[in-house]
């Protein structure tokens, strides 16, 4: 059986007590990319703090650690496969969607400038009713 870990090196570096915090809020995270609507989410919210109090005071670290992998793996197989991620966070729906253009893409050519120069002399000097 595979082990499942979602830290990679800094599995070795955080405490365990860390890595349960981030478990919990990357699964309070997951839950909300699976149902975006808050009422249903608290709902699930309270249940998985549920799971997560049940552990609370295991003070083997064997069983804890066997405990946090189980727990490692079920969050792997029931994350959501394209997690919601906010719009101003990089990979977000709106990251760098309104970047200013660069400066030369707003130069005009001279033909172009000719051209706008014309049109707004033509319309100057005949009013549109």
């Amino acid at each position: 059986m595979t082990q499942y870990t979602i830290w990679g090196p800094l599995e070795k570096v955080i405490s365990h007590r860390q890595r349960v915090t981030r478990l919990y809020r990357k699964s309070l995270n997951h839950i909300l990319s699976w149902d975006m609507d808050r009422n249903k989410w608290r709902d699930n919210a309270v249940r998985l703090r549920v799971v997560f109090d049940q552990f609370k005071d295991v003070k083997d670290p064997r069983l804890a650690k066997s405990i946090l992998k189980k727990a490692e793996g079920e969050f792997f197989k029931y994350q959501h496969p394209q997690p919601y991620i906010a719009p101003w966070a990089v990979g977000g729906t709106l990251h760098e969607r309104n970047m200013p253009p660069h400066p030369k893409t707003l130069e005009l050519l001279p033909i172009q400038q000719e051209w706008l120069d014309e049109w707004i002399e033509y319309y100057s000097t005949h009013p549109q009713d």
